[in-house]
């Protein structure tokens, strides 16, 4: 019972933490703070884990020719 519940606060920490990101982005895009929104678009490409496999191929071609 006590893991289900590590793992159950860890989700939702996790989707507050994905709300204000979003919340964030969303407000700079409106106060036209560019960094902002690029920071929290990458803060959430991040945390989805987006590109995570790239980085076993990055070497894998040079010298190839």
């Amino acid at each position: 019972m006590r893991r289900k519940r590590k793992w159950l606060r860890r989700v939702i920490s996790r989707r507050w933490l994905v709300c204000y990101l979003v919340i964030l982005g969303m407000t700079a895009l409106w106060a036209d703070r560019t960094e902002i929104v690029l920071a929290s678009i990458g803060a959430l490409l991040t945390l989805s884990g987006y590109g995570s496999g790239s980085r076993e191929n990055s070497g894998s071609d040079t010298g190839s020719n």
